[in-house]
């Protein structure tokens, strides 16, 4: 169908723009927000590709994608900001310091992120949508707590949608 050979053609285009737009302005270093990291991530590059890739996959499910975007840019963030603005019970996973405190508003936004976007773009019930959403949030919880060098910006997001994807297929 033209119509979405044509929505294809045009998240795959954003989705390139954006990369090409993070790749200049890490390069020129400009936009410190994004790239002022005091570690190396390949987040920049990660999180195109994941949002390019999502769109191919849940073609048919746009819930699913809606979520697993909704975790990648919400919690991801929520999680930075209030990890290194108030974070002060620290872990460490391979000499990256993380927060508690960020894992913790990970998990209750993504408990938000996933359970609003299925209950209501899915036929999925309340009550499953509920537990879906706990299950799902606790494991990406912990999925974003072990990732180091930005690939949380790749695993948080399929993490979502594969999870998703098996546990509303079951009976």
């Amino acid at each position: 169908d033209q119509f979405e050979i044509g929505s294809l053609g045009i998240a795959l285009t954003l989705c390139g723009l954006l990369a090409i737009s993070l790749a200049i302005t890490w390069f020129l270093g400009i936009l410190p927000s994004v790239h002022g990291v005091k570690r190396f991530t390949g987040g920049v590059i990660y999180y195109p590709a994941a949002v390019a890739l999502l769109f191919v996959l849940s073609a048919d499910r746009p819930g699913f994608y809606a979520a697993s975007i909704l975790v990648l840019t919400v919690c991801d963030t929520l999680a930075a900001l209030v990890g290194g603005t108030y974070g002060r019970l620290t872990y460490r996973v391979q000499g990256e310091s993380k927060s508690l405190e960020g894992s913790l508003i990970f998990f209750l936004s993504a408990l938000l992120c996933i359970h609003v976007p299925i209950l209501l773009l899915t036929p999925i019930g309340r009550a499953e949508s509920l537990l879906a959403s706990l299950l799902i949030a606790i494991l990406v919880t912990l999925f974003e707590a072990l990732s180091v060098g930005g690939i949380d910006n790749f695993i948080i997001p399929y993490g979502t949608y594969f999870i998703l994807e098996r546990i509303t297929d079951a009976p």
